[in-house]
């Protein structure tokens, strides 16, 4: 088995590393692994596994860090869609998240997905797309849109129905639980 790994690196993709058969029952997506990456030992994070390889000659992984896995697949989800919009490298972004679970700063790590990103919807039909969202929940009365940037939220709350909110990440606290986001 083959475990495709990432670094906490300004360094774009994955590296091939051979799973050593004693390994094979413990190592999954979102474990953290110790491999020669280079001249040193560095930790890495594996996330994916692969039955062949192009790169003929692999080096093994040495150890595991953790027990088990240190991260979910809505973890791994959430990382990707983190250097997408932050232009960091997949390891960078899982780093950060890892630091954030390990000091038990307020997590940016998410248990579930939003209703819509706007990444993956023309910025002409946010106010359209998210009118359809709220008709499907017709007993909530108000809700929180999160947006990445303040420009896009004053876009947006001029475009959609006063019972919506929408701001920044920073909202979630002024709006003291009274608001369902999406």
């Amino acid at each position: 088995m083959i475990a495709q790994v990432v670094f906490d690196l300004p360094i774009d993709g994955t590296f091939d590393y051979l799973v050593p058969e004693h390994l094979v029952p413990q190592v999954t997506a979102g474990t953290r692994v110790k491999v020669s990456f280079g001249p040193r030992k560095q930790t890495g994070f594996v996330i994916g596994l692969l039955e062949h390889s192009a790169v003929p000659k692999l080096k093994p992984i040495q150890s595991l860090c953790d027990p088990s896995a240190v991260f979910n697949s809505l973890d791994l989800a959430f990382a990707q869609d983190f250097c997408a919009y932050y232009g960091c490298s997949l390891g960078e972004a899982l780093g950060t998240i890892l630091r954030n679970k390990e000091d038990h700063k307020p997590s940016i790590r998410r248990d579930h997905k939003p209703l819509f990103s706007l990444y993956t919807c023309q910025p002409d039909r946010y106010a359209v797309k998210i009118q359809e969202i709220i008709k499907g929940y017709p007993h909530h009365s108000c809700f929180l849109i999160l947006v990445p940037d303040a420009f896009r939220g004053q876009t947006l709350s001029q475009q959609i129905h006063s019972s919506i909110k929408v701001g920044t990440r920073s909202s979630v606290f002024e709006c003291d639980g009274q608001y369902d986001c999406v």
